[in-house]
């Protein structure tokens, strides 16, 4: 995957992170003068399933 540096106007950005935010697909949070933001994505059928991070469900051994 390729990224390129791009422009963005803070106004924009805000913008879209605020409506990010309302959709429930990014959090923000902020503590003293640190400020994080977090990307949710939703999770896949597999890892949805029971037993997905089991090894031993899976056969995987570690």
């Amino acid at each position: 995957m390729r990224h390129e540096n791009t422009i963005v106007r803070v106004d924009v950005l805000d913008s879209l992170l605020r409506d990010l935010a309302e959709e429930g697909k990014v959090s923000i949070t902020a503590e003293g003068d640190k400020k994080m933001i977090s990307l949710k994505r939703e999770k896949s059928a597999n890892e949805m399933a029971p037993g997905y991070n089991d090894p031993l469900y899976n056969g995987i051994k570690k």
